[in-house]
């Protein structure tokens, strides 16, 4: 089984070059945890942090994201947006704990957080993360201190927050 992460964001255009193999996309699951019905990012910042991650070589492309051959699930948890509800991303960590075999997640990664400190998001990324998971969280964009604000506050073994 290949190396997958799954992406907890505003989702992915499947199109983009930078996710295409040959004749297919190395997308290879989407689903939306928002309610609107797509897991199309009309927002932009997912496609743009699944780039980072792991964008592909495009021909004539200088530059390829971090695991450029790693495929994606697309987890979308912001909306068309960029907002989110706690609820919704909750539901994608369990999700990705229940579905962690079957797709073979081994990275999550959240470029995203709250205006507060959350335990009940904290707690969910750590139980995640005790499963082997390995878990990339955006410190913030604020200048603020992230041990102000979940998840990038958590704490915990196979938990990374990045600047």
């Amino acid at each position: 089984m290949l190396f997958r992460s799954a992406i907890l964001d505003s989702g992915i255009d499947p199109k983009h070059s930078f996710f295409q193999r040959e004749s297919s996309s190395r997308i290879t699951f989407a689903k939306d945890f928002t309610g609107e019905g797509t897991t199309y990012d009309y927002y932009g910042q997912g496609t743009h942090v699944a780039s980072i991650a792991a964008a592909g070589p495009v021909a004539n492309s200088l530059y390829q994201g971090v695991a450029s051959n790693a495929n994606l699930l697309n987890l979308r948890v912001l909306d068309s947006k960029g907002l989110g509800k706690l609820s919704s991303v909750l539901n994608a960590l369990d999700w990705v704990v229940t579905n962690r075999l079957r797709f073979g997640i081994r990275v999550v990664n959240m470029s995203l957080g709250e205006d507060i400190s959350s335990a009940t998001l904290n707690q969910q990324v750590q139980n995640t993360a005790a499963r082997g998971i390995y878990i990339a969280i955006a410190a913030g964009n604020d200048n603020q201190p992230a041990r102000n604000f979940s998840p990038a506050n958590a704490v915990g073994s196979n938990i990374f927050t990045v600047t």
